[in-house]
């Protein structure tokens, strides 16, 4: 029996962000050319409110990741939809 190998070519994605500390637990976030981001620990950390977190930025990633494999795979089977709001609630615990 004859062994087939297959030949996987990778691609390599670099991302680079910046975190420039502002004051207290608060700070600029930057990637490349696109807009500051202000984060903050949460408030029930001593953080502002209203500012990204940590938390908020994970949760946001993965929402976003979500959106846009839906995407690819609706366009790719050519699927029709009206609704392009999702919505999501994350929570933790200690």
């Amino acid at each position: 029996m004859s062994e087939t190998k297959v030949k996987i070519k990778s691609k390599q994605f670099v991302y680079e962000t910046r975190l420039k500390w502002t004051r207290a637990r608060d700070g600029l976030l930057t990637f490349g050319d696109k807009s500051l981001i202000e984060v903050s620990t949460p408030p029930k950390f001593k953080g502002q409110p209203g500012v990204w977190t940590p938390e908020t930025l994970l949760v946001a990633s993965v929402h976003t990741c979500v959106m846009t494999t839906f995407l690819y795979y609706a366009e790719k089977k050519r699927f029709e939809f009206s609704k392009e709001t999702l919505k999501n609630e994350s929570k933790s615990q200690n």
